[in-house]
C-alpha cells in the first residue's frame, strides 16, 4: 500500500514531541531525513531537510525507558 504524506507535517510533528520524550526520560535525537537520490543501502539520515535531494522519509531515533511514552 502507498501512501503520501507530507514529510514537513511529520518532521514537525517528531520534533514537537521530543521534549516530552526527553521528559519521560528518553534520550532522542534530532528529526532526521533521509535521501532517496543517494545510492542504496548508504542513505543516510540528515538532520537538515535543505542537505536532501529526494526526501523520502524522516525519523526520530529514541532511547531508554522510564514510564509511558505521551
Amino acid at each position: 500500500m502507498d501512501r503520501v504524506m507530507d514529510l514537513d507535517e511529520a518532521a514537525a510533528a517528531l520534533t514537537g514531541r521530543l521534549p516530552a520524550w526527553r521528559a519521560a526520560g528518553l534520550t532522542c535525537a534530532p528529526s532526521a531525513w533521509r535521501d532517496r537520490a543517494s545510492p542504496w543501502p548508504l542513505q543516510p539520515m540528515r538532520t537538515a531537510a535543505d542537505f536532501v535531494a529526494l526526501p523520502d522519509g524522516c525519523a526520530a531515533a529514541a532511547s531508554g525507558h522510564r514510564g509511558l511514552l505521551p
